[in-house]
């Protein structure tokens, strides 16, 4: 990366992975030596014209499997004053099918066509001292979404997808208090079926306050989750996951610039919940130990 001044600059950089995969039983070879290969080059520049910040990026992706792919990004920042910024972006995606998706026993699916998606964003957020507060409209469209199949009990493209929704935050800030929320309204469908996408809920929200009196540090944080869709475990039927609530809480305190013990609650109000159905979450759970640093 490079920053050429405040506000503007550019970066750029490359990846490359290759997966192989094999596979033996009592029955025999199933796979040997199945592999993957994917190189991407992206890019990325902003520029900062006054009040005004504009983002362009680019990635291109190319799969030994299934091809190549160039993704755009664009992004418009705009201040108007009195803290408040809006901002606007548009980006599209690629994503091949992972190995295990593709070839893990019984589920994998050699079939499967790569992922893509648009994405749409607009918001507004405003500073205000120590007070923060923000507001995000979204929508997601995806095409050859990878998803399991509770019929025929492997991975599938769903043809067209769609996930939009709205989020809210705020926070606050002092010498020794941070406060943060946050909630979003989602729908996210299939469609090609009309049904919600499972494990999806339409409401969530976390608050996370963290407290740092003297030689202290103590952090609450709470997650609601709220209904969703699911597979009943036993019958592989649609169901409904119930919402929870699941709040955490741990304190730290400093002994010497090198020792803090620490003490966490995991669950504090020993809820009953699974965020999938027929994985029960572990209930009220204390841990501790002690930090030392070098």
């Amino acid at each position: 990366s490079y920053r050429r001044s405040s506000g503007s600059w550019v970066a750029f950089g490359a990846e490359w992975e290759r997966l192989e995969v094999d596979d033996r039983s009592v029955f025999g070879v199933n796979l040997e030596g199945e592999s993957q290969r994917t190189s991407a080059f992206f890019a990325e520049l902003r520029r900062a014209l006054g009040p005004v910040a504009l983002e362009l990026g680019l990635r291109y992706d190319d799969n030994s499997a299934f091809g190549s792919q160039t993704s755009p990004r664009l992004g418009l920042l705009v201040a108007l004053g009195e803290g408040i910024r809006f901002r606007a972006s548009y980006g599209e995606a690629f994503r091949a099918p992972s190995i295990g998706e593709l070839f893990f026993p019984f589920s994998g699916n050699p079939d499967l066509e790569p992922e893509t998606s648009e994405s749409f964003e607009l918001g507004v957020e405003q500073t205000l001292g120590r007070w923060r507060w923000g507001i995000v409209a979204f929508e997601n469209r995806l095409e050859n979404l990878i998803d399991f199949d509770f019929v025929s009990f492997s991975n599938v493209n769903v043809g067209r997808a769609r996930s939009r929704g709205v989020e809210l935050e705020a926070g606050y800030r002092s010498d020794f208090a941070i406060v943060r929320w946050n909630a979003t309204y989602l729908e996210a469908e299939d469609r090609v079926s009309g049904q919600d996408l499972l494990r999806r809920p339409r409401e969530s929200a976390n608050l996370v306050v963290t407290l740092a009196p003297g030689d202290w540090l103590l952090n609450l944080t709470s997650r609601f989750v709220g209904q969703r869709d699911d597979i009943d475990p036993s019958t592989f039927a649609r169901s409904e996951n119930g919402g929870f609530v699941r709040v955490d809480l741990a304190v730290k305190r400093r002994l010497t610039p090198r020792l803090a013990p620490y003490a966490r609650i995991e669950n504090l109000l020993d809820r009953d919940y699974a965020e999938v159905l027929g994985f029960p979450a572990p209930r009220r759970t204390l841990i501790g130990g002690l930090a030392v640093g070098l």
